[in-house]
């Protein structure tokens, strides 16, 4: 059970996943073929083997690392990752010796470091909550098993493609751990890249809130006088606040960048004829316009009866996640709905006995109080993707959350000695395999869901 061993089996994964995806675009006719045209159109010698990873967003995240934004609708995605990509295109260029091929083939070679980048920051990820979870659990075993399910991800093509999802994996376990760790000012910063990748990135913030305000210790309980009680509060409020503006700077940075592209301001009394109809908001936000506008993003806008078969497809993760929720809230109710401030002791002693086996430690693990706001994060994620997402999406959309992990972890532990939970965990591991690998070919051959 060592760092290594989690890289090994990381890049062998992706090693796997991606025989599968080239594979499958080889033997089975593309839903879509057009992205053949799309990679010939510079010259490229790009095979089968590259186009099984340009699908659906892929080709906005390739375009904006060989373009940058040109149109509106690309403000959905954020330029962490193509940046990235486009950065070490430009380093490459900097040797004579391939500069040559890769002005000729640009296309293609963005392509190819945008999905290496992608499998280098999924093994980086699964290293990084095999740390996140050390540091909350101390339990080697529970966060190795935590590691492998991460490894075995539903949504394991979108790791391994020209999208977002392995890096921002990344920065949020490695973020989490620092915040763990109480090393705050870190984790602010990682997560200022986190926001800058994807739009969910500045819900950390909330992290923040919740430690230094809301959360009991035994600083606040050890102080006397409602003086002192004031100042430490104050001093908590001032520092959550800058941490929570360092963490989502780069959402911020985004939509200035958004508003001074397609807001200009001109010098005379008459109205600009370029502004965009969002441009005159209270609050101006490109992201939340183009999300309604483009993609029939909003509250209960996918509430449709053709959008049946996708509810159907997110299911299972919707399903695990009210399963991990209510089993953690049901431990203790009480410490759920006070923040942590009370518990019900005992509840606390029927569930967990004095003398505990091995199992039985590491199976108590989830319901740690350290857990209470990756649940309340879980929810509050939840609660958005049922009402005003894409509900298809979820599955990859909960990449980035360890609960999903940590809960999958737990039902496989305890079912060694519960046969309700034994029944239960088979179909948890099911699923991520076989969803999984079906979501591979899908993915392949441009079928949905994306």
């Amino acid at each position: 059970m060592t760092i290594s061993q989690i890289v090994f089996l990381g890049i062998a994964s992706r090693l796997f996943v991606c025989l599968l995806a080239t594979t499958s675009a080889y033997l089975l006719d593309d839903y879509d073929s057009s992205v053949s045209t799309l990679l010939t159109a510079k010259n490229s010698s790009s095979s089968t083997v590259l186009q099984a990873f340009l699908r659906w967003d892929a080709f906005y995240f390739l375009h904006l690392a060989e373009e940058g934004y040109v149109y509106e609708q690309e403000h959905a995605f954020f330029p962490l990752f193509p940046i990235l990509v486009r950065g070490i295109a430009n380093f490459i260029k900097l040797f004579p010796l391939i500069s040559t091929f890769i002005v000729s083939y640009e296309r293609t070679v963005l392509l190819v470091i945008g999905v290496l980048l992608s499998n280098f920051f999924f093994v980086a990820a699964a290293v990084a909550i095999y740390n996140l979870s050390i540091a909350i659990f101390h339990n080697k075993r529970f966060a190795w098993i935590t590691a492998i399910f991460y490894i075995l991800s539903p949504s394991c093509i979108f790791m391994s493609s020209l999208y977002t999802e392995s890096l921002f994996a990344f920065l949020s376990f490695l973020g989490m751990r620092y915040v763990v760790e109480k090393r705050y000012w870190r984790a602010a910063f990682v997560w200022a890249f986190a926001s800058f990748t994807r739009s969910n990135g500045i819900a950390y913030a909330g992290f923040f809130v919740f430690n230094l305000i809301l959360k009991k210790d035994d600083i606040i309980n050890n102080l006397n006088g409602s003086i002192n009680i004031v100042k430490v509060f104050s001093a908590r409020l001032l520092k959550s606040s800058i941490l929570c503006g360092i963490s989502t700077v780069g959402f911020v940075v985004f939509e200035i960048y958004g508003y001074m592209s397609y807001c200009p301001e001109t010098k005379t009394t008459t109205t600009n004829p370029h502004r965009r109809p969002w441009c005159e908001s209270r609050i101006p936000l490109l992201y939340t316009f183009v999300q309604t506008y483009y993609w029939n993003c909003g509250f209960l806008s996918y509430y449709q009866v053709k959008q049946i078969p996708n509810f159907l497809l997110a299911a299972p993760m919707i399903l695990l996640s009210f399963c991990g929720i209510f089993m953690y809230a049901k431990y203790d109710w009480e410490r759920f709905v006070s923040l942590g401030w009370r518990r019900n002791e005992s509840f606390s002693k029927i569930v967990i006995h004095n003398k505990k086996t091995k199992e039985e430690q590491e199976t108590s693990t989830y319901f740690s109080s350290e857990l209470l706001p990756f649940i309340y994060l879980w929810i509050v994620l939840l609660v958005y993707a049922l009402t005003s997402m894409h509900i298809q999406v979820i599955t990859r959309f909960f990449s980035s959350q360890p609960t999903v992990y940590w809960f999958a972890s737990y039902m496989l532990i305890e079912s060694k000695s519960n046969d309700v939970t034994r029944k239960w965990a088979k179909l948890i591991l099911g699923y991520f395999v076989i969803y999984g690998l079906c979501g591979v070919i899908l993915f392949a051959n441009f079928f949905p869901p994306a």
